[in-house]
């Protein structure tokens, strides 16, 4: 799991200049860390399957769309550092917020 997690960090970092490949670096982590316990920043755990273009979070019963993540991503490139999640702007950042941690794509802004 970590060395895909690194495999996936390297080609984001690789694609710092291209979307579409750093969009599809980042789709990758999320379908690799299917059913990894995250927690939010209240302390929440949840876990996610992928199915398609969705993810389905354990405790809602709506999905967060590839597109959407897309979004939340462009955001989190452009700011590096986010002090939370609603600075992602997006539907379901409370749950994207954890993951792009753990991705490292983002740091907690102090």
């Amino acid at each position: 799991m970590e060395e895909i997690l690194k495999r996936q960090q390297r080609r984001l970092r690789e694609a710092a200049d291209d979307f579409a490949a750093a969009s599809e670096a980042v789709w990758e982590m999320v379908i690799a860390f299917q059913n990894y316990p995250f927690f939010t920043v209240r302390n929440c755990g949840f876990r996610y399957t992928v199915k398609g273009h969705e993810i389905k979070i354990s405790r809602k019963e709506k999905t967060i769309t590839r597109a959407t993540v897309d979004v939340a991503l462009k955001r989190a490139l452009e700011l590096s550092e986010v002090s939370g999640p609603k600075k992602l702007g997006v539907f379901g950042a409370s749950y994207l917020y954890p993951m792009f941690l753990y991705f490292g794509i983002i740091t907690k802004k102090k």
